[in-house]
């Protein structure tokens, strides 16, 4: 009869299957970013020197949806991002490189967080910020007189 193999032996095997998805994952997350860099520097170029303009993207988004319904994630919306990515670290290899191995959300989230700070930094008057009514339906800031 055969040797008893503990699951302990096995889970050897079960580690080096998540170990390789781990980095299949990771190489298509890179894949991705490079393909979302690529794009929004060839919009950037096309922008810049055809001028392109929100009509053509718009276009451009419609004909890759009819070329391909199945492809996903290049709404006018994202292409725009797309450029957006590329046109803020095309001048910083390292940051550039880095950012390439973060997830496309994670991306995002610093393209917003950037874009907040830099709204925060120019000081804006509390007054030119948008009013919204309390929970009470008062108007902070309007004194309630009763």
């Amino acid at each position: 009869m055969g040797k008893i193999v503990s699951n302990q032996e096995f889970n050897h095997v079960i580690e080096l299957i998540e170990n390789a998805r781990t980095r299949a994952y990771r190489a298509v997350n890179t894949a991705l970013i490079d393909l979302y860099w690529d794009v929004g520097k060839y919009l950037s170029q096309q922008i810049a020197t055809r001028e392109w303009g929100k009509g053509v993207v718009d276009t451009l988004a419609i004909h890759i949806r009819q070329y391909d319904p199945a492809i996903r994630g290049f709404s006018a919306q994202n292409l725009w991002r797309m450029k957006q990515f590329y046109e803020t670290y095309k001048d910083s290899e390292k940051l550039s490189s880095l950012l390439r191995e973060l997830t496309w959300s994670g991306n995002l989230v610093i393209e917003y967080f950037s874009f907040s700070l830099a709204a925060l930094s120019a000081e804006p008057a509390i007054s030119a910020l948008p009013r919204r009514p309390s929970r009470l339906g008062a108007d902070p800031q309007k004194k309630n007189i009763q």
